[in-house]
């Protein structure tokens, strides 16, 4: 296995080099959108990415969230990716993570939001 950093192409590039990518990883420590891998999991991609976006909250399964300053806790949830029951643990997750967010919901918390205010 090898690593291919991805940056300065373009999203139709981006989308084929997920599809044919065993898992992805986002470890920046200054990433709040969590687009890529957003677009990882939606091709079934075990992650690992940065604990500190958010999308921890909505994705609980599908992949390992890390310190992005904590390289031997990002070595090690690469190296726990390699294990095929886990991978497969985590594919097997993704395919049943349902992310949907309604508009109609969100119009709703945002109502809730601004009454509280």
């Amino acid at each position: 296995l090898g690593i291919d950093i991805v940056t300065g192409e373009s999203h139709e590039k981006v989308l084929e080099k997920i599809k044919s990518s065993y898992a992805i990883a986002s470890l920046a420590f200054t990433d709040i959108c969590p687009n890529f891998i957003l677009e990882g999991i939606s091709f079934n991609k075990p992650f690992v990415m940065t604990k500190h976006t958010g999308l921890s909250e909505l994705a609980t399964t599908g992949g390992i969230y890390v310190d992005p300053m904590n390289e031997s806790e990002i070595r090690e949830a690469l190296e726990v990716l390699r294990d095929e029951n886990t991978y497969n643990k985590h594919v097997e997750e993704l395919k049943n993570l349902s992310l949907s967010h309604p508009w109609g919901e969100m119009a709703g918390e945002l109502i809730n939001i601004w009454k509280n205010l």
